[in-house]
C-alpha cells in the first residue's frame, strides 16, 4: 500500500512519459504485492468455521474452534456442533422462499412503476396517483402490522394485487380510467407486501447470519429490478401483456407466501437451532418453564407451546464443567447482561457451568454462599430493570406480563427470584409438584 501511495504521488510530478510509465509499473507491482501477501498469509490464517460448516466440513470447523479455545485458555465442550441436517433443511426452505419472493415482488413493483407513464390519460397525473398509492400502501401497512400476522399482510395484498392486474385485459380500451385505477390497486397490494416482506425476511434469519441473508436477498432484489425495465416494452406486442405477466407473477408469489413461517410476536432467532421454532402453521410463543436440577442454580429460558408449558421437566445428566466466566458469556447470549452488576458477576466467577440441558437451559453449580448471593441480589433489588423504564418493567411475550422486582415464585417456602423477560433464576433443592406466584418480600 505504501508503494502504491508513493508511486502514485510521483506520477503527478513526472517530467516525461518514460518516468510516468516506470512509476505506473511500480504502482502495479505494489498492488500485486497485496495479493501475494494475502496468498502467503492465507497459509497460516485458519479458515472461517462458518464457511466450513456451510460446506459440510464439520470436523475441520470443530478442530479450529478447539484450537482457538486452547489458545484462550478455555475448555471447549465435548460436542461443539450438533447434527444440523434438519435445521439446515428448514433454513434452506426459508432462504429459497425469501429469494423467490424478493425477486418476484421486485419485478412487479418496478414494472408497475415504469409502466405508469405508458398508461392512458395524463402521464403526470398517473405518476402523481402512483406516488400517492405508494404512500397509502406504507401508511396502511404501518397501521395493520401491529394487529395482523406477517403472512396475512403479505399473502392478502399479493393475491388481491395479482387478481386485479389480471382483470386489466378484460377492460375495454375506451375505459382508460378504469385501467389506471386497477393498476393503482395492483401497485397498492404489491407495495404493501413489499414493505412487510423486508420486516418478515429479517425476522426469519438467525442473528448469526441475518446480515448475510439480507444481503443475498437484496442481491436477488437487484436482479429483479434489473429485469423489470424490460416488462413495459412488452406493450409493443400487446398493451395488456405487461400486466398479464406481472399479474401472474404476483399471484403465484401470493400463493407461495402461504408457506412462509409466521414471525409476529416471536423473538428473533439467535442461533441456527432456533430456526426450528419458526412454524408455517402456528407460531410458537416464548414461555418460561421450571427445570428441576437438584443442588444447582437453574437459569431457564425455553420455548414451550401452551400445551407443553403446564408440565415440569426433569433434568438430564449435566455435561462437563466450565468456568464461571464462560457462564457470564452465556448470559450475554441470552440478552440478560443488563441485569447483572459487579457483585453478581463476582459470584458467577466462583461457580461452575454444568452445561446446557437443552437448547435454552443451562445449569451452574457452586458453594451455598455464592448461590445465595445471586438470590439475595435480586431480593434486594440491586439488579435493576433496563434503563429507560421508570415503571415496572414488562417482560417479553411470556404468559402475559411479568413485573420486575415486584413478584417472585414461591416454592416450598423458599423464594425463587425471577428475571424480567422470561429468564428464571431459582435455588433448587428437593423436587416439587406445584409452583405458584406470590408477592416478593420487600
Amino acid at each position: 500500500m505504501a508503494t502504491q501511495l508513493v508511486c502514485s504521488l510521483l506520477q503527478v510530478v513526472s517530467v516525461n512519459w518514460e518516468m510516468f510509465l516506470i512509476f505506473f509499473c511500480l504502482t502495479g507491482f505494489g498492488q500485486n504485492s497485496n495479493y501475494m501477501a494475502a496468498f502467503v498469509l492465507g497459509r497460516f490464517i485458519p479458515e472461517s468455521p462458518r464457511w466450513l460448516l456451510s460446506k459440510g466440513r464439520v470436523a475441520e470447523a470443530d478442530a479450529i474452534i478447539r484450537a482457538a479455545a486452547r489458545k484462550n485458555g478455555i475448555t471447549p465442550p465435548e460436542v461443539i456442533f450438533k447434527d444440523t441436517e434438519l435445521i439446515m433443511s428448514q433454513l434452506l426452505q426459508i432462504t429459497l422462499g425469501s429469494f423467490i419472493f424478493r425477486f418476484t415482488i421486485t419485478i412487479s413493483y418496478f414494472g408497475l412503476c415504469l409502466s405508469t407513464p405508458n398508461m392512458n390519460g395524463d402521464p403526470y397525473l398517473n405518476c402523481l396517483f402512483s406516488a400517492l398509492t405508494e404512500i397509502a400502501a406504507y401508511v396502511l401497512t404501518w397501521l395493520l402490522i401491529k394487529v395482523l400476522p406477517r403472512r396475512v399482510l403479505i399473502t392478502g395484498p399479493l393475491l388481491i394485487g395479482g387478481l386485479v392486474l389480471l382483470l386489466i385485459p378484460a377492460v375495454p380500451s375506451d375505459y382508460g380510467g378504469v385501467t389506471v385505477a386497477l393498476a393503482m390497486v395492483g401497485k397498492l397490494g404489491v407495495a404493501a407486501a413489499f414493505a412487510v416482506l423486508y420486516i418478515s425476511t429479517a425476522e426469519q434469519f438467525p442473528t448469526v447470519m441475518r446480515g448475510m441473508g439480507m444481503g443475498i436477498c437484496s442481491m436477488f432484489s437487484k436482479i429483479g429490478s434489473t429485469i423489470s425495465p424490460f416488462f413495459p416494452y412488452f406493450s409493443y406486442y400487446d398493451y395488456t401483456l405487461p400486466y398479464i405477466l406481472m399479474g401472474v407473477l404476483t399471484l403465484l408469489c401470493g400463493l407461495l407466501s402461504i408457506l412462509m413461517p409466521e414471525t409476529r410476536g416471536i423473538p428473533l432467532p439467535e442461533t441456527l437451532s432456533q430456526v426450528q421454532g419458526l412454524n408455517c402453521a402456528t407460531a410458537r410463543r416464548m414461555e418460561p418453564f421450571l427445570q428441576l436440577a437438584p443442588h444447582s442454580l437453574a437459569i431457564v429460558l425455553s420455548r414451550r407451546t401452551a400445551a407443553d408449558s403446564r408440565g415440569v421437566t426433569e433434568s438430564a445428566d449435566p455435561p462437563r464443567h466450565h468456568t464461571g466466566y464462560e457462564v457470564f458469556a452465556e448470559f450475554k447470549a441470552l440478552n440478560t447482561e443488563h441485569f447483572w452488576n459487579k457483585m453478581v458477576a463476582d459470584a458467577i466467577a466462583e461457580t461452575f457451568f454444568l452445561g446446557w440441558l437443552d437448547e435454552h437451559v443451562l445449569l451452574i453449580q457452586g458453594k451455598e454462599e455464592h448461590l445465595e448471593a445471586l438470590r439475595e441480589a435480586w431480593t434486594r433489588r440491586s439488579l435493576k430493570a433496563p434503563r429507560g423504564f421508570d415503571i415496572k418493567y414488562l417482560g417479553s411475550s411470556v404468559l402475559g406480563a411479568w413485573y420486575s422486582g415486584s413478584s417472585a415464585i414461591m416454592w416450598r417456602g423458599q423464594q425463587i427470584a425471577m428475571f424480567s423477560g422470561g429468564v428464571v433464576i431459582r435455588q433448587v433443592g428437593q423436587p416439587c409438584d406445584k409452583v405458584g406466584l406470590a408477592a416478593s418480600p420487600t
